[in-house]
């Protein structure tokens, strides 16, 4: 264990714990949509690819997170707000199309917006702001 996992806040440890749950209900989420996606090869293999690419970076952004990169905090809140105009009016999508997939995104908005809320605390900060090595 390094030093930055053990003086590492508890609403830290929450928000990474927060984040690694969306990951796993986005995994969830993309298998519920898959029987809605069109059935051509293209159209799967095209949701396959970005998931893996999308989950490979916020993988990235929570990993680095919880190492203590304040600029891996920033960047997760930046790609977070810039996805939520979007996300909206996918979601009312779904909801109509498939509910169980509508709730499962509805958790996910609200554990991330939590979760940012917890990285951005002051506690939280100060421990980002001492961690500010590379």
């Amino acid at each position: 264990m390094n030093i930055n996992e053990v003086s590492r806040p508890k609403i830290v440890n929450y928000a990474v714990n927060m984040s690694y749950a969306v990951l796993v209900l986005g995994f969830i989420n993309i298998l519920l949509e898959i029987p809605s996606t069109d059935k051509t090869s293209i159209s799967i293999s095209i949701l396959f690819i970005s998931a893996i690419i999308i989950v490979g970076i916020i993988l990235f952004l929570i990993i680095s997170i919880s190492k203590g990169k304040n600029w891996a905090r920033i960047t997760f809140l930046i790609l977070f707000l810039l996805g939520l105009v979007p996300w909206i009016t996918t979601f009312l999508q779904v909801l109509q199309t498939n509910l169980l997939s509508g709730i499962i995104s509805f958790v996910q908005c609200v554990l991330e917006i939590i979760a940012l809320i917890f990285l951005f605390r002051t506690e939280s900060s100060v421990w980002f702001r001492r961690n500010k090595d590379f």
